[in-house]
C-alpha cells in the first residue's frame, strides 16, 4: 500500500483542500507522504519486519487493529443491570466489535488510529 500513496492522494486530495490548501506542501504531499510511508509503516507494525521484531518484542500487544467510534458501543450499567452499581453513579460498558484486524502489534498503534479518527483534518 506504501507504494500507492502519491497515485491515492491524487485522487483524494479535493475532499481536504479547504482544510490544507492553504499549506506550502499542498501540491507535493502524496509525494513526501509516499517517502515516508514504508518506514512509518515498519515503525508503527514492528513485527512486520523481521529487523526490529525482536527489539520490539517486550511491546508485543494483542490489539483491535481498527479501533474507531463505529467498532465502539458504550452504555450505562443501571442497578437493574447489577446489584453491585451505585444509583448515584452508574457504570460506563464498553463493547468491541470488527476485530478482522486485530492481532499482535504495538498498542500504541491503536491508540494512534483511533486518535487520527476522531479528529478533522483541520484539527491536526
Amino acid at each position: 500500500q506504501y507504494k500507492e500513496v502519491t497515485k491515492e492522494w491524487e485522487t483524494k486530495r479535493l475532499k481536504f483542500e479547504k482544510e490544507l490548501s492553504s499549506f506550502d506542501y499542498w501540491d507535493n504531499l502524496g509525494e513526501r507522504l509516499q517517502s515516508v510511508a514504508k518506514e512509518c509503516g515498519y515503525q508503527a507494525h514492528p513485527f512486520a519486519n523481521e529487523e526490529l521484531t525482536e527489539s520490539y518484542r517486550k511491546y508485543r500487544t494483542f490489539t483491535h487493529g481498527d479501533p474507531k467510534q463505529a467498532n465502539l458501543f458504550f452504555r450505562k450499567k443501571t442497578s437493574s443491570d447489577s446489584k453491585d452499581v451505585d444509583d448515584d453513579e452508574p457504570e460506563l460498558e464498553v463493547g468491541v466489535i470488527d476485530f478482522q484486524w486485530s492481532g499482535f502489534g504495538l498498542a500504541a498503534t491503536d491508540v494512534a488510529h483511533f486518535l487520527m479518527a476522531a479528529i478533522h483534518a483541520d484539527r491536526l
